[in-house]
């Protein structure tokens, strides 16, 4: 016979938050305050090896973002941007806007909803510049905020030459 105690902690948060799904559900990469993911990720799950391969030729990506508050009764509307100056993944470059992807870098949860996708569209940059490397951040705005563990996602964007 075995028993045991669990100590049931209530967390209460209070406001609303909102955080890439990819980063709850993804390990960060080693030595850095974020995942990178290579796959497409699926939302409310960890990446895995049957997932699509994220690469130039993806097209347009969808990631999902999670508010982490009660539903609205409104459109929930915030920003997120790519991040320049980081350290790059070996073998990378950075991904420049306009030669490797575009965005609107908007982001709505409809009224009523815990979700809403950021859309990226990949291009396949026909100069052949490698694998490429996108780190994603989300920021608030009005009363969202931003979950400061979860704000980060790096794309790791395979190159795939046009045919």
């Amino acid at each position: 016979m075995c028993t045991s105690c669990i100590k049931e902690d209530v967390v209460t948060v209070e406001g609303a938050y909102v955080e890439w799904d990819a980063a709850v559900h993804n390990a960060n990469a080693g030595g850095r305050t974020y995942p990178i993911i290579t796959r497409l990720p699926l939302g409310g799950q960890q990446v895995n090896n049957q997932d699509p391969l994220i690469t130039s030729a993806s097209g347009t990506i969808t990631l999902r973002v999670n508010l982490v508050a009660a539903h609205r009764s409104t459109d929930t509307e915030f920003s997120f941007s790519a991040v320049t100056g980081e350290d790059l993944p070996a073998g990378h470059v950075a991904a420049v806007e306009g030669v490797h992807y575009t965005t609107t870098g908007r982001v709505t949860i409809p009224a009523n909803s815990s979700f809403g996708e950021a859309e990226i569209t990949l291009l396949n940059d026909e100069n052949g510049s490698g694998a490429t490397f996108l780190l994603l951040e989300l920021q608030g705005a009005g009363d969202v905020q931003i979950m400061q563990n979860k704000k980060r996602i790096g794309l790791s964007i395979a190159q795939m030459n046009a045919e």
